[in-house]
This record gives structure tokens, sequence and C-alpha cells, in this order.
């Protein structure tokens, strides 16, 4: 939670983000770095006529992560 307090900088995200959590705890996907978690996602896919489809409803990544591009990463998998 350290994470979206630091990054997120309006109240309203950082209440929205615990509200999806909190509800739709499987949605969130976390991503460490030497022990410390560096970005954080809050999404949703599912397979549809045989292609799939989603959302992001949140994504959260420090601010040295922002510059390498690199978020991308969390959808590869």
């Amino acid at each position: 939670m350290c994470l979206v307090d630091e990054e997120l900088s309006k109240p309203y995200s950082i209440f929205t983000y615990r509200y999806l959590v909190y509800l739709w705890p499987q949605l969130l996907s976390l991503v460490f770095h030497r022990g410390r978690c560096v970005r954080t996602v809050v999404c949703k896919m599912w397979e549809h006529r045989n292609t799939f489809r989603g959302y992001i409803a949140m994504l959260v990544v420090i601010k040295p992560s922002r510059i390498r591009g690199n978020t991308w990463s969390l959808f590869q998998d």
C-alpha cells in the first residue's frame, strides 16, 4: 500500500484503488524488484469469441521505472 500512497497524489485515486482491491482482490497484480513493490495493476481480462477482452482499472508505477518503458512487461504473461 506504500507504493499507492506515495505515487498517487489525489485522495480520490487512492480511495478508488483501495475500493477496487477490497472488492476484487483477484484482479490485483503486484511486481516486486529486490523486495520492493515497484508496480501494481488492477485489471481484468476474459476470453470472448476466440479472442481476449479486458480493461485496466488502475496502474501504479514508481517514478524510476516509468522512464524505462518496461511497464508492458506486466502484460506479457
